[in-house]
């Protein structure tokens, strides 16, 4: 599986975490299963504050250069895959809309937040 950079900018909506990517068809693609929280929690801890909207840069299965965070798969569930947040060996859900990123769920996720800038 190749490695790639994808970038999205999560954002609140009626107190959901959420994220708009046109290029793969995903309007409002809520974050659940306590990924929400987990991107809540990486993002306060780098800058801040929890802001509006910010930018996460994702790869997986290699490291992109300068990441901040990884998680690594638990195993498949309700169409879905788990994962554990390295750093807080916190669980949670990502939804099949990974699959529209990867061919298949990397073994290991790598994360960098960054400040929203248009």
């Amino acid at each position: 599986m190749p490695n790639a950079i994808n970038v999205i900018h999560p954002y609140r909506s009626e107190g959901m975490l959420v994220f708009d990517d046109e290029q793969k068809d995903l309007v409002r693609e809520p974050f659940v299963g306590n990924a929400d929280n987990i991107l809540k929690g990486i993002a306060t801890y780098y800058l801040g504050l929890f802001p509006k909207k910010f930018t996460v840069l994702f790869s997986g299965p290699e490291p992109h250069v300068g990441f901040q965070e990884s998680a690594t798969i638990v195993g498949p569930d309700s169409g879905g895959h788990v994962y554990i947040h390295d750093r807080s060996q916190e669980t949670f859900w990502l939804c099949p809309a990974l699959l529209r990123y990867f061919d298949q769920a990397p073994e290991r996720l790598f994360i960098t937040i960054r400040e929203y800038a248009e």
